[in-house]
């Protein structure tokens, strides 16, 4: 388990850093911190890494407070974004390295070393330095050592970021398993939503310096709290509104009959509408006739830019032909506060 209690920091000479971080991650979980570049989460894992201190607030890790220990101490495991292997050593002496840090005998390592090569994928690359392995087999071996020491938390910073589309989505897979598998409390650092949506068990976004919401990941995408996350979480419609009364709202596209019974009239709000929800076809609620603009062509899916009301909309699906009408289900219309 890994706590954030109150962290705050701010690096010399900056407004940057990080505001009143309260975060915990339950044991085996893995946490995935999404954010743009300048959001704050690098800086988070470098202080739970060691490589910064916090200005206020304490950092535990299996309830110890970590927070004044240096970064040998901390036993956590990390993946940097550029692997950081020796190109001098075999794959087997990289991911024995931590171990004869630690002192533990040549036999013992190189055979502890050998089973995390059986669990990572690596058989009969044993003997080869990272110059010849492919990027997801140098990945591998940074994953291997990272955990051969048995950490008490892995933390992964953008690992991912250097392979190709195929591969990243390949690796996703393989880390998640392993990670369950080891049943390891892990903290992963990207900016790619796909990436934090499809391995973590929690993800927490932020923007500068503030977390502003940590939740499973299929409520994050249908039930942001904030403009801000709806915008940075996948792709969406956002449109400023106003209620009308219990179920109504009015917006630039019209009026909208919503799921919320507890609406007021004249209570100022957004509404969030994801471009899969729309349909292509006229129904009892919520229809609307289209201008269409454009489709373009995804495979699977399309994605058609129309008109409604003199607003643009983005609407997605399987269209055979540009839509003439789009309708939205009352509860495919999430409110924003």
């Amino acid at each position: 388990m890994i706590e954030f209690n109150n962290i705050s920091f701010r690096y010399p000479g900056s407004n940057s850093g990080l505001n009143d971080i309260n975060l915990k991650i339950n044991k085996g979980e893995l946490l995935a911190i999404l954010g743009q570049s300048g959001s704050g989460k690098t800086t988070l894992l470098k202080l739970i890494a060691g490589f910064e201190k916090p200005d206020s607030g304490i950092i535990r890790v299996n309830n110890k407070d970590i927070t004044p220990l240096s970064c040998q101490q901390r036993n956590l495991g990390i993946v940097f974004q550029d692997y950081a292997l020796f190109p001098h050593m075999t794959v087997l002496e990289n991911i024995a390295y931590p171990l004869k840090l630690k002192n533990i005998d040549k036999d013992s390592r190189l055979a502890r070393a050998a089973a995390m090569v059986q669990k990572t994928g690596l058989s009969g690359k044993e003997q080869m330095r990272p110059a010849n392995l492919s990027g997801g087999q140098q990945q591998r071996v940074a994953l291997a050592r990272a955990l051969i020491f048995e950490p008490a938390a892995l933390l992964l910073d953008e690992p991912l970021s250097a392979l190709d589309a195929g591969l990243r989505e390949e690796m996703r897979q393989e880390i998640r398993q392993l990670q369950q598998q080891l049943g390891i409390t892990t903290i992963l650092i990207t900016h790619d939503q796909e990436e934090a949506m499809s391995m973590a068990d929690q993800v927490a976004v932020m923007k500068n310096g503030c977390l502003l919401q940590v939740d499973h990941p299929t409520n994050l995408y249908h039930k942001p709290k904030t403009v801000d996350v709806a915008n940075f979480v996948g792709r969406a419609n956002i449109l400023p509104a106003m209620a009308l009364g219990a179920h109504r709202i009015e917006c630039a596209l019209g009026q909208l009959q919503v799921h919320a019974p507890e609406l007021k009239a004249g209570q100022p709000l957004h509404i969030m509408i994801r471009p899969e929800h729309w349909r292509p076809i006229p129904d009892e609620y919520n229809t609307f006739a289209v201008e269409h603009l454009n489709t373009v062509f995804w495979g699977p899916s399309c994605q058609a830019t129309v008109m409604i009301n003199g607003t643009v909309i983005k609407a997605e699906g399987r269209f055979h032909t540009a839509p003439t009408h789009l309708s939205i289900h009352p509860e495919h219309i999430h409110l924003i506060s």
